[in-house]
């Protein structure tokens, strides 16, 4: 009898432990904080004695299901569909595949690739400059974004598949597909070049102790930040974007930051654009050399003094999880706005808008045989014809449309596979036009 006692009497204080344990974690009461940072303390001391070989994820908070899959293409065609030679922007089309690797494609017009970038991403494999004690193997490697230079260079973002902080860095690649050179901090999404050669990158850091003003927020999580390199990839300076936010008088921004946000990733900043002067003058206190960034976790545009270090200007409008803002010669904003179009069902569309207004001056949410929708990635870019080339992220498809919604060119990139659930994936992330007097090193007839 005192064996089924001592016995039900565990069971019951094991149920009962079960129980408060589940209420400490959902509702984050006393002592919740001790045990998180008793965990997160004894996670990282298994990522520096293992080595963290087949963790997914290593710095802030696990993976969300966005970062594991990609949802299925709508259109399963690959290749170039529709295309009116006579109205559309002529050219060549550079485009970086999602969660792919090298060969990069520069195509024509009919889908031909005119010239490649390879690099076997396996020469990049080792520990980033940031004393997270990690070698991800290369087939978590892929490219996050590449910019081509007039000469035949291209830029690329690297990143890991599904760690966090996600960021392994970048490289340059001469047109002969040579490494000119590599940054091994933990850049992702996107970078800009000014006149000078200098490189505006986006990287991210783990905040590990409280962040004054962020109380509420529960440790680890990430810190976005904008690193300026020179020509020769060599670290300049580091802003802190959170700093940035709180130096100014937009500081009641964080209010906005969600506590519970997967891989305690704050703000994702997920575009930046450097300013000419022209530029600059568009927004409220802003100078040349400050930068526009997208805060997509927060809806919201901001204009970035790196001097300082403090926000100039920041806007939210009818937009949600927006992508490349474009500032446009007359003055206006060109945006992808992923979710925002609330009359379709929160799909996505393009926006043309003034940004000192809000008046919206033109819109595509896509056309009669198809609505426009990514709920991640999304880029733009205004063509000199007045066309708006657009990628669709997670239809795999680059489409350019006039300004009447007509589209006159389209093309479902290659690079697609079958994910676990024999669905067809395929994702692009960034698509950009050239004519052919732009790139002389092209050797095309």
């Amino acid at each position: 009898m005192n064996k089924l006692f001592i016995g039900l009497t565990l069971v019951a204080l094991a149920f009962l432990t079960f129980i408060a344990g589940a209420t400490i974690t959902r509702f984050e009461i006393f002592p919740y904080g001790y045990l998180k940072d008793s965990f997160t303390a004894a996670e990282a001391l298994f990522v520096q004695q293992s080595g963290a070989k087949n963790l997914w994820h290593v710095g802030a908070k696990p993976p969300t299901q966005e970062d594991l899959a990609s949802p299925p293409v709508r259109d399963s065609e690959a290749g170039v569909g529709r295309y009116d030679p006579s109205r559309a922007f002529n050219g060549y089309t550079i485009y970086t595949p999602v969660r792919w690797q090298f060969p990069l494609r520069l195509i024509d017009m009919q889908g031909n690739s005119v010239h490649e970038w390879q690099m076997p991403l396996e020469q990049l494999t080792g520990k980033r400059d940031t004393g997270i004690d990690i070698e991800p193997p290369a087939k978590r490697l892929t490219v996050a974004y590449s910019r081509l230079l007039p000469n035949g260079d291209l830029l690329a973002v690297i990143s890991i598949a599904a760690y966090t902080p996600w960021g392994w860095g970048v490289v340059k690649l001469d047109k002969d597909s040579n490494l000119l050179w590599e940054y091994k901090k933990p850049a992702h999404h996107d970078l800009d070049v000014d006149t000078d050669g200098r490189i505006y990158a986006l990287l991210h850091q783990v905040i590990r102790s409280p962040w004054p003003g962020l109380e509420r927020i529960a440790t680890p999580f990430l810190d976005d930040q904008i690193a300026v390199l020179g020509p020769d990839g060599k670290e300049q300076a580091v802003i802190s974007v959170l700093e940035a936010i709180q130096n100014s008088d937009y500081k009641s921004l964080l209010m906005y930051a969600n506590p519970d946000q997967g891989k305690g990733d704050l703000l994702h900043v997920n575009s930046i654009t450097w300013l000419n002067a022209e530029a600059a003058s568009l927004f409220p206190n802003a100078e040349a050399g400050n930068v526009l960034i997208s805060i997509r976790q927060l809806d919201v545009l901001a204009v970035v003094d790196l001097e300082t270090p403090t926000v100039k200007w920041a806007l939210r409008g009818p937009w949600r999880l927006q992508h490349d803002p474009d500032v446009l010669a007359d003055g206006r904003l060109l945006l992808f706005d992923n979710r925002g179009d609330i009359r379709n069902g929160g799909t996505s569309r393009i926006l043309e808008f003034d940004p000192r207004s809000l008046e919206i001056s033109w819109e595509y949410p896509g056309d009669q045989d198809e609505v426009l929708y990514t709920s991640i990635y999304g880029s733009q870019q205004r063509l000199e014809n007045g066309n708006t080339l657009i990628s669709e992220s997670n239809n795999g498809r680059i489409l350019e449309v006039t300004r009447s919604g007509d589209v006159v060119w389209e093309y479902g990139i290659p690079e697609r596979k079958l994910d676990a659930k024999g669905n067809l994936v395929s994702t692009v992330i960034f698509a950009e036009r050239f004519s052919r007097e732009s790139l002389p090193f092209l050797q095309v007839p």
